[in-house]
């Protein structure tokens, strides 16, 4: 497993910006459950935030390579919740937005933790 830092920085944002969108969809969720599941993927990625913003983070391999499989596992449920997405969001467009960028950290997870 390597690390490319060149998407770090990209990956990053793309990640704080699915942990905001996904903590404004808590407020258009279609239920209780619905907002639940929302707020708990928001949970995981701010867990790989943390660790992402601790200083020096892009020169310390193996503490990048330690969350990898946090980064695998959120990925899967990043694709459980997207799979979902309309059914959990009342707002179609916050919707359409959500996914996009699901998409895009998906994606750069998978430039930045290069097998």
């Amino acid at each position: 497993m390597n690390i490319d830092p060149t998407n770090l920085t990209v990956y990053q944002n793309a990640m704080q910006q699915l942990r905001n969108l996904l903590n404004q969809s808590c407020d258009n969720a279609a239920g209780t459950d619905a907002a639940n599941k929302l707020n708990g993927l928001a949970n995981d990625v701010d867990g790989i935030l943390t660790t992402l913003n601790q200083a020096g983070i892009a020169a310390n391999t193996a503490q990048l390579l330690a969350i990898q499989p946090n980064v695998a596992a959120v990925n899967t449920k990043i694709a459980a919740v997207q799979a979902q997405l309309n059914n959990l969001v009342k707002d179609i467009g916050l919707a359409g937005q959500i996914a996009g960028v699901m998409d895009k950290a998906v994606q750069l997870a998978g430039k930045v933790f290069v097998a």
